[in-house]
Parts: structure tokens; sequence; C-alpha cells
């Protein structure tokens, strides 16, 4: 009567056991599930039936990292985009002044220069056009990029 006992015990064991297995296999699914449709953009946290201490708390670790990853994102955006419009106004700021010196080494390339002198102010002159020129490509791309 006692090994039967112990038998019936150990098998209500083994069923409450198998149960909780399946149930807890169950929920790993559904996480899994909810994790790939978050993959795919969805906006909703993950969230678990099975009241589980330790699946409660894994559930609540996947929120708190993809909360963080997402935050995290926001300010790189923001970040980048800050740099964008510094690179921005830089490349602007450069343009005024070089403009100035491109017309006073006109001035000058015009005025009676010695020979020596007159091909200073050509090399001069021809280095701030190039210069220009650079900058001027570099507006047109940092104006690109901060759109």
């Amino acid at each position: 009567m006692t090994d039967m006992l112990v038998i019936l015990v150990l098998s209500l064991i083994l069923v409450i056991l198998s149960a909780f297995l399946v149930l807890l296999k169950k929920e790993i699914r559904a996480i899994r599930r909810q994790l790939h449709q978050l993959l795919n953009g969805a906006e909703k946290p993950v969230t678990v039936s099975f009241l589980d201490r330790d699946i409660t708390a894994l559930a609540s670790e996947i929120n708190e990292t993809i909360s963080y990853q997402k935050e995290r994102n926001i300010d790189i955006f923001k970040q980048e985009q800050q740099l964008k419009e510094a690179i921005l106004n830089i490349s602007h700021d450069l343009r005024t002044p070089l403009t100035s010196i491109i017309g006073y080494l006109q001035l000058l390339h015009n005025t009676d220069l010695g020979l020596e002198q007159q091909e200073y102010a050509e090399i001069a002159l021809s280095k701030s056009k190039d210069l220009r020129n650079l900058i001027a490509d570099f507006y047109d791309i940092s104006v690109w990029e901060a759109k």
C-alpha cells in the first residue's frame, strides 16, 4: 500500500513538473515570437502570461534593454544632426573671409607689381580659388548631408 502511495505521489509530481515544463517552453516560444516582432518594427513591450519570477525578470530585462537602445539611437541621431549642422556652419564661415581674400588678391594682381611679385600674386590667387572650390564642394556636401 505504501509503495502504491509513493508511486502515486511520484506520478503526481511528474505530471506537475511536466505541465510546468510545457508551460515554460510555451512562454519561451511566446517571448521569442515577441522579440521577432520587435525586430520587425513592433513597438509593444515583451509581456509574459506565465507567472514565474525568473521569466518575468527576463522579460523586464529585455524591455529595459530595448528601451535603453531606443534612447541611445535617438541620442546618436541627435549628435549626428548637430555634427552635420556644425560642419555646415563651418563651411559657410570659411567662405565669407575667403571671398574677401580673393577680392584683395585680385586687386593686388591688377596693380603695378614687379614680375616676381606679379607671379606670387597669381599663385596666391590661383590657390585661393582652388580653396574656394574645395570649400564650395564641402559646403554642398554638408548641405546635402544635413537633409
